[in-house]
Formats: C-alpha cells, sequence, structure tokens
C-alpha cells in the first residue's frame, strides 16, 4: 500500500507595492504623454522628443520592475499593463504624426493662397479634440483595467484553498 501525505498551502502575494511602485508611475508617465500636446503644433520634433523620452523611461521601469517580481512563462497583469502603457505612447506619437504631416502639406498648398487664422484655429482644435478624446480613452481603459484586476484578485481571494479539485495537494510517496 502507498502512503499519501496531503499537504495544503495558501499562498498569496500582496499586489500593493507593484501598484505603488510599478503600476503608479507607469501611469503616471503615459498621462504625462498628453501634455505633448501643448507644444506648437509644428514643432513635431519637439513632441517626438517628448514621447520617446517617456517610452524609453517606461522601457527602463519594466527592466527594473522585472528584477524585483519573480519569472513565470505567462503573461501578468503588470506585464500586460506595461505593453500597454507603451502601446498608447507609440499610439500618441502616431497620431501627432499624422496631425503634424497634414498640417505641413496644409501649410505648403496655402502658401500661394495665404494662411488664414481661421485654419490655424482648426487645427488647433483638431489637436485639442484628439488630446481630450485620447486622454478620456485613456481614462476609461484605467478605471475598466484596475476595475478587471481587483473583481480578479476578489475572485481569487474567494477560491477554497485546495483550489476546489480533489486530491489537490497531494504527495504520493
Amino acid at each position: 500500500a502507498k502512503a499519501t501525505v496531503s499537504v495544503s498551502l495558501h499562498v498569496r502575494r500582496e499586489a500593493g507595492f507593484f501598484v505603488r511602485c510599478i503600476i503608479s508611475m507607469q501611469a503616471l508617465l503615459t498621462s504625462l504623454s498628453f501634455v505633448s500636446f501643448t507644444l506648437f503644433i509644428d514643432g513635431l520634433w519637439d513632441r517626438v522628443e517628448f514621447q520617446l523620452a517617456l517610452i524609453f523611461g517606461l522601457v527602463a521601469l519594466r527592466f527594473s520592475a522585472g528584477n524585483a517580481i519573480p519569472v513565470v512563462p505567462y503573461l501578468t497583469t503588470l506585464d500586460a499593463y506595461q505593453n500597454a502603457c507603451i502601446i498608447m505612447l507609440v499610439l500618441l506619437a502616431l497620431v501627432q504624426g499624422c496631425i503634424f504631416g497634414a498640417f505641413r502639406r496644409f501649410l505648403e498648398a496655402s502658401v500661394t493662397e495665404g494662411i488664414t487664422l481661421e485654419h490655424e484655429r482648426m487645427f488647433n482644435t483638431l489637436d485639442l479634440c484628439l488630446a481630450s478624446g485620447g486622454f478620456v480613452l485613456w481614462g476609461l481603459f484605467n478605471v475598466f483595467f484596475f476595475g478587471r484586476t481587483r473583481r480578479r484578485m476578489d475572485d481569487i481571494q474567494l477560491m477554497p484553498t485546495n483550489g476546489g479539485a480533489e486530491g489537490a495537494g497531494e504527495i504520493n510517496l
């Protein structure tokens, strides 16, 4: 006959450190990217330089955070949020490049016709609308993401310690 030993362990990782030190800094850096919309519309390189500095900051934060968390073979919530932040910064840089391209074509076409103050206001309004819309979408993403994460954490706390499966935690000798 085989001897059976049943072992039950309850392991829980506190997420407070990661939320305070890593995710909050990433959210702040990504939210700062909307400041680049306040730069002049014809200063694309200033905007891109600002966005690249933030992207490099996020990548550096990602590497430094990687030393503080255990290595697992699957995508964690922290990894998903870090990816979302970098994607958001790249999308904002692309949007600003498209706005600049349209503004530059408009300026080249209006050299012969003359640029009016009304046209310049139109581009500034477009720039402001895109920045506001992006900021609202970023805020909604954060509300959804943290709400979903909070619900998942509450569900994990309500699970039985043996995982609900018969024979979980048994070691056959």
